[in-house]
């Protein structure tokens, strides 16, 4: 999931520590560290406790996760990602035919399971999170929905919104 793409945020906060789109990747370590503090941050700083409008302490992602055959799970995770000492950072080596300055594109968190967190710094400042399923604090069934009858199809979306909310339209 998508944790954020708030590239300023991140690059601000790495720039108080000298990092910058130059040396960065000289410092994989303090980089992820400095990355997840701000989301810690971001979220404390919503808190009713702050003078927010959250209850941090009561908030967590939900993800609505889907495969080809049509079926769909929501996944609870905590809000507090990972505590960024326990996981092995580093900027994702170039593949064939990359540059090796695109080494510095990604920068990625492993756990002992695989990929954890990527970030994207140098292209939008996305920051990636890959829970474990098994790490949810709770999951629906697996549940499917209806299809929706090809007559609504071809109405278009207004179409769709009119006969889904009639006494709206």
């Amino acid at each position: 999931m998508e944790i954020s793409n708030s590239a300023g945020l991140f690059w601000d906060r790495l720039g108080e520590l000298g990092l910058t789109t130059s040396n960065y990747t000289e410092e994989p370590e303090a980089v992820g560290q400095v990355l997840l503090r701000a989301i810690d941050d971001r979220h404390a700083a919503a808190d009713v406790s702050r003078g927010g409008s959250v209850l941090v302490d009561r908030s967590s992602y939900l993800v609505l996760s889907w495969n080809g055959q049509g079926r769909y799970q929501l996944h609870q995770f905590p809000l507090h990602l990972f505590r960024a000492e326990d996981l092995s950072w580093s900027f994702r080596p170039p593949g064939a035919g990359q540059k090796r300055l695109d080494a510095s594109r990604c920068l990625l968190a492993l756990d002992g399971h695989g990929v954890a967190v990527e970030w994207y710094g140098r292209s939008g400042g996305q920051l990636k999170y890959y829970p474990l399923a098994r790490n949810a604090i709770w999951c629906s069934p697996v549940l499917e929905l209806e299809p929706v009858p090809q007559e609504v199809v071809e109405l278009g979306l207004v179409g769709r919104a009119r006969s889904y909310f009639p006494n709206l339209w």
